[in-house]
């Protein structure tokens, strides 16, 4: 019976063996296919924006947004529960969407957002997902538990997760 067993053993060693001699082998010609068929270029600029007393200087949540032909960051103000807009291409401040914190247009505990047009602004937060115009006005809100029962799991969106919806 043991010797049954180290047979056994040495068979399934020798297939791991061969197995992965072979993926690390088609994972190489992929890499060098890839690398003479495509080539990635890196810049770097430094952009250096003045910010005023209620600016956020670094953000957690954010998202850069490309709108009407003009590249922006944008990003989440928890001290002031706004959204920061930078706008990328002229180097300036661009505007602070402010969300309330109470009434029919509150917005609580956001946890993401995603700037799909500046009258479509998707935002997460306390188990709902909200869309907002560009003055922080709430269109239309959907409350999450009632679809994380559909999809058997808990739909999340923090900070090390990127807010896209369609």
């Amino acid at each position: 019976m043991k010797i049954a067993m180290k047979n056994y053993i040495i068979i399934i060693a020798f297939f791991l063996s061969v197995t992965s001699c072979m993926e690390n082998k088609s994972y190489k010609n992929i890499d060098n296919k890839l690398a003479k068929n495509s080539s990635i270029q890196i810049s770097k600029e430094d952009i250096h924006i003045p910010i005023d007393s209620i600016t956020y200087p670094s953000y957690s949540i954010y998202q850069n947004v490309f709108v009407n032909g003009t590249n922006y960051l944008a990003g989440y103000n928890r001290d002031m529960h706004s959204i920061d807009v930078f706008d990328l291409n002229e180097k300036e401040f661009f505007k602070h969407i402010k969300l309330d914190k109470q009434g029919p247009n509150g917005l609580r505990g956001l946890t993401g957002f995603c700037i799909h047009n500046w009258d479509s602004i998707f935002v997460r937060g306390a188990r709902k997902l909200h869309l907002i115009d560009s003055v922080g006005l709430v269109k239309h809100s959907i409350n999450l538990p009632k679809y994380e029962k559909e999809v058997k799991g808990t739909l999340t969106a923090g900070i090390n997760f990127g807010l896209h919806y369609l």
